[in-house]
């Protein structure tokens, strides 16, 4: 257990390389990080302590959908969502130097963040205890709606509904920007080229290891 805790803390550190990369190209960064990356110079917050602000949201959010079905474990989401946006932080004090006004050099900064955060969702994956609170709200939203709507109900897919919450992340964060800043912060090629890069990047590091064995927290769940 503790090697896939440490495991664990490994994907979500290269994947906080990842995103400070992108957000330190200027070439965009990915959805889930856009609307912090647009919110930080409105609020003058840092991108990791926004990130930390939305991941404490997502896991309040999983508790009001989910209700009694909720697995109190799923609680250890707050560290792996603390332990995201402070090494996100960490990582963008780190990456400063490599800060580039050259495209080119822009582009290779955005790709490489892009790479770290496909592998880290990977490695994330692949240790297999704990979802990050953005992942775990889209489950929980998944969930509620097909209980709603009906289990067999063939759009109500955990993959449409993250390809919503991806963009409902970047429309408000476009619009923000663009209200405070006159600008648009945060959203541009790379986060293009993350949507369709995540999955291909983190599926090959999976193929080749694959996720530990699922842990049984059924006997955490809240009688």
């Amino acid at each position: 257990m503790v090697k896939r805790v440490l495991v664990l803390a490994a994907g979500i550190s290269l994947m906080a390389f990842g995103v400070a990369l992108t957000i330190l190209s200027t070439l965009g960064t990915t959805p889930n990080s856009s609307l912090p990356a647009a919110l930080s110079p409105i609020t003058g917050l840092t991108v990791g302590m926004l990130t930390l602000l939305f991941n404490l949201l997502y896991v309040g959010l999983q508790i009001v959908l989910l209700r009694e079905r909720y697995q109190w474990i799923q609680l250890f989401q707050l560290a792996t969502g603390a332990l995201f946006g402070v090494m996100i932080d960490i990582a963008a004090l780190i990456v400063v130097p490599l800060q580039s006004d050259n495209y080119i050099l822009q582009f290779i900064m955005a790709m490489a963040g892009v790479v770290a955060m496909g592998l880290g969702i990977g490695i994330q994956v692949h240790a297999n205890v704990i979802n990050l609170p953005g992942e775990g709200v889209v489950l929980a939203i998944t969930s509620t709606l097909r209980r709603t709507f009906g289990e067999h109900h063939k759009h109500l897919h955990f993959g449409n509904i993250k390809i919503a919450s991806d963009l409902l992340h970047v429309v408000v964060a476009v619009l923000l920007s663009l209200a405070f800043l006159g600008t648009i912060v945060g959203v541009r090629e790379a986060t293009v080229i993350s949507v369709f890069a995540l999955g291909p990047i983190s599926k090959w590091f999976l193929d080749k290891f694959p996720p530990y064995p699922a842990i049984d927290f059924s006997r955490f769940r809240k009688k």
